[in-house]
């Protein structure tokens, strides 16, 4: 791979993709996973699941950090 990174721990990061197993595969896509809670954030845009909800406005998101961030307009 041709791939460079000036940071070292993303090259790592990257490096990992071509020597890890999949084991976690999508049932609806079929892309595979390296981690459980990688495949499961991943479904969730095939269903539409936005676990996460604004206490103040209840906007829905698929992300805990999105919801962090909206949360700062409130």
């Amino acid at each position: 791979c041709d791939k460079s990174y000036k940071d070292p721990a993303t090259l790592r990061q990257h490096e990992k993709t071509h020597w890890l197993t999949r084991p976690y595969p999508c049932t609806i896509c079929g892309k595979k996973f390296t981690q459980r809670g990688t495949m499961t954030r991943h479904m969730r845009s095939h269903l539409g699941l936005k676990p996460f909800a604004c206490d103040a406005c209840g906007m829905r998101f698929t992300r805990q950090y999105r919801l962090t961030e909206h949360m700062r307009i409130h």
